[in-house]
């Protein structure tokens, strides 16, 4: 490889976007990438991936999205797409390079590859986010027993063929902003997928301000619901239960986020809001060591209704607790 007026680390489309911008400049740019291909990690979203933005807002510079394609082109037409915008622009990566190490070299940038090194005035680092999943782990992960499948891996739902599980969000009205009745909402979708007979499994996220609510839905949806949990409120309740017609309840299970903070957010703009009423600034996320909350429940085989709910707390300020039942 011999030396370039800038070198571009990733194949993705800003990796792509950033060699045609410089060409255009008249600049002549190195692109190296890892894989053998271009929009490597395009390659390896889920199967039925599509954009959520719509054709005419994504196009790189230069080409627009064919007309040809849907308004939210799925994962294997952007890879098509970014194989044939480099090749019109005639952008060649040197492929199945690694890049280890980029140091300053008096006025210029040495890049370190598997294969040489090469140096330029300019580096852009284009490898984006997504390209090295976080596997968080923490203590008592070693107790549950199911599977822990990163959303990374996940690319169709085959190996879940015949479990049937049916998750329902619904919007509580008290003390927000108006919306369609979610206990009619419920009603419909309980009596299109019943439990057991449509479904081995029920999850009801009960999305709303108030405690009543959110007790409300959890007897509405007795005995025809796994779980109804709560949300939105941020702070983990204790009353987790199962009622008597035998789904579990929590009023909320809590954030995950850092709780030396309200409800998430650093302490210093909510304080000033609610003690002055200035808004003087954004909210801001808190950003110290975060407690994993949830629920978990097990479930009988035969009715889908709950045997066993307690709670989850992992990590940061909170004090910790795992289920009982996730030991073996």
């Amino acid at each position: 490889m011999r030396d370039a007026d800038a070198i571009i680390v990733g194949a993705g489309p800003a990796g792509l976007a950033c060699a045609v911008t410089m060409q255009a400049a008249g600049l002549k740019a190195t692109v190296l990438e890892k894989a053998d291909g271009v929009g490597a990690v395009w390659r390896r979203h889920y199967d039925r991936l599509h954009l959520h933005t719509d054709r005419n807002h994504s196009g790189l510079p230069g080409m627009a999205m064919p007309n040809a394609f849907p308004t939210y082109p799925s994962r294997e037409q952007m890879v098509e797409y970014l194989e044939t915008y480099a090749a019109r622009f005639d952008i060649s990566p040197v492929f199945n390079t690694t890049v280890s190490r980029v140091r300053r070299d008096g006025a210029r940038w040495s890049v370190d590859t598997n294969g040489s090194t090469i140096s330029a005035p300019l580096v852009v680092v284009a490898t984006g986010i997504a390209d090295a999943p976080y596997r968080p782990s923490w203590p008592g992960s070693e107790l549950y027993r199911g599977a822990v499948v990163h959303s990374s891996d996940y690319r169709n739902p085959a190996s879940y063929q015949g479990k049937r599980v049916l998750v329902v969000n619904a919007m509580g009205r008290v003390f927000m902003d108006p919306l369609d009745d979610p206990f009619a909402a419920l009603e419909r979708e309980l009596a299109a997928c019943p439990l057991k007979t449509a479904a081995d499994a029920i999850i009801v996220d009960m999305h709303g301000e108030a405690t009543s609510e959110k007790q409300a839905m959890g007897h509405f949806c007795d005995g025809r619901a796994s779980l109804v949990v709560g949300t939105h409120t941020h702070v983990p309740t204790a009353d987790h239960q199962i009622l008597t017609g035998g789904t579990a309840y929590m009023t909320d299970a809590g954030m995950t986020g850092d709780y030396d903070s309200i409800i998430g957010m650093q302490k210093d703009e909510p304080l000033r809001r609610f003690t002055t009423g200035i808004p003087s600034g954004r909210f801001e996320p808190a950003l110290g060591v975060a407690t994993l909350s949830g629920v978990a429940v097990e479930t009988d085989d035969a009715t889908g209704l709950a045997l066993k709910i307690a709670p989850v707390r992992i990590g940061g300020r909170l004090e910790p607790t795992l289920p009982g039942f996730w030991v073996a």
